[in-house]
């Protein structure tokens, strides 16, 4: 199973349950809305970035992340994984909304 999760693909698939949840991979991968809704986080992370960059934001360097991008990376991934998607958009356009954020997942 771990390495069907490192590398999912057919070739990783050992058992009767992982096919199983190849073929639901597979199904998820054919929908439209999973691209688009996949496009808007790359959109949105650009924004963010080049706002970033506009305002000379120190890139998270006072933290420990390589780049501003790397946090907001992280944010948006943490928000996609709780199921906030709108939380991800409002970020994006509110930067105080952001740093809240930010602090609510220690960032």
């Amino acid at each position: 199973m771990l390495k069907y999760i490192e590398k999912t693909t057919n070739n990783n698939v050992t058992n009767q349950d992982i096919e199983s949840i190849q073929q639901l991979v597979e199904r998820v991968k054919r929908k439209k809305e999973v691209g688009i809704n996949y496009m808007k986080s790359w959109e949105i992370e650009k924004m963010v970035r080049e706002e970033g960059y506009a305002e000379g934001y120190d890139g998270g360097y006072s933290k420990g992340y390589d780049s501003g991008q790397d946090r907001v990376n992280l944010l948006n991934a943490r928000l996609s994984e709780a199921g906030r998607m709108a939380d991800i958009v409002k970020a994006a356009l509110d930067k105080e909304y952001q740093e809240s954020l930010f602090e609510e997942f220690h960032l």
